[in-house]
């Protein structure tokens, strides 16, 4: 049997009111941590999204710029002489490595970006004809493992050891 005093000072209202309230509190608080968490984890993509690009863009300008190296030096050291459109192709491959330095250019840190402008430097210089390719090779060997180093280095990718590039070293 349930005994109800009557005499009691606080009026009926009051203890479902308290209980209305703490729970429109507790799903306050349960909302606002939601929304810190979706917006750590909004930051975290959005830096792994960016992270995705400059590694894109980074590997991107270094394969073209070996491959416009390459070719250049393939065909300054053979005999024959160079054809126009032979010198087209390699403007070609110098534009599309210009073009992935340029993306970098707009996504990445300073120290990332100087990186990249000394591998697409090399390219330029042995385009325009003011660096031997087979010495913008070697400068761009060297500068792709700086690149590399200061890209690992930005979005926290390193080695117990430090990354030499081996492969890179030809």
């Amino acid at each position: 049997m349930i005994v109800l005093n009557s005499s009691s000072s606080t009026p009926a209202w009051v203890a479902p009111v308290l209980a209305g309230a703490f729970t429109l509190l507790g799903v306050l608080v349960a909302n606002l941590f939601n929304w810190l968490g979706d917006k750590r984890k909004t930051k975290r993509e959005d830096e792994q999204r960016w992270h995705d690009i400059m590694r894109e863009e980074a590997s991107q300008l270094i394969a073209v710029s070996e491959e416009a190296l390459e070719t250049m030096n393939s065909r300054r050291t053979s005999s024959a002489k160079e054809t126009p459109d032979q010198r087209r192709e390699m403007i070609s491959k110098a534009r599309t490595a210009n073009g992935h330095y340029l993306a970098l250019r707009a996504i990445a840190p300073e120290v990332v970006i100087n990186a990249g402008g000394a591998v697409y430097a090399n390219v330029l210089s042995a385009t325009m004809g003011k660096m031997r390719p087979y010495a913008a090779m070697s400068n761009h060997r060297k500068a792709a493992v700086n690149l590399i180093e200061a890209l690992r280095k930005e979005i926290g990718v390193m080695d117990e050891k430090p990354n030499k590039n081996k492969a890179l070293h030809k």
